[in-house]
């Protein structure tokens, strides 16, 4: 595949939920751009997909911080942050779901990207625009 120049030759990106589907695609389309790549998920992504796996739980406050702790430590920040993880507690009628339930859907999908852009975000830009 051609890649036109995208400006991304060198930037750090990290991408959640990167050992399938949309996430595994994105960690590719971004090396193959000749970014520098960080994968992070519960489960390690096949080996075609490129760039630096990180294994992460994103459903807990301690796993984002911990997280954004070692991407720091690794790369120093990121330019390029694609929050993509995603997880159920399983499917239930709304009125039947249990507030722990609700919790972890909550804590998975909306918190553990908000968490993540609170520890990351502010670096982006820092030294170029992201």
């Amino acid at each position: 595949m051609t890649i036109p120049d995208e400006g991304l030759a060198g930037r750090r990106v990290l991408i959640t939920g990167a050992s399938r589907g949309l996430g595994a695609a994105t960690a590719r389309r971004f090396a193959a751009a000749g970014a520098h790549v960080l994968t992070a998920s519960r489960s390690a992504p096949p080996d075609d997909v490129p760039g630096t796996f990180l294994p992460a739980d994103l459903a807990t406050a301690d796993g984002v911080a911990d997280l954004g702790r070692r991407v720091l430590g690794t790369v120093g920040g990121v330019d390029v942050l694609v929050s993509n993880a995603g997880a159920t507690s399983g499917w239930a009628a709304a009125l039947e779901r249990t507030d722990e339930s609700w919790q972890f859907d909550l804590d998975s999908n909306l918190l553990s990207a908000v968490r993540l852009d609170r520890a990351l975000v502010p670096g982006i830009g820092a030294s170029r625009p992201g």
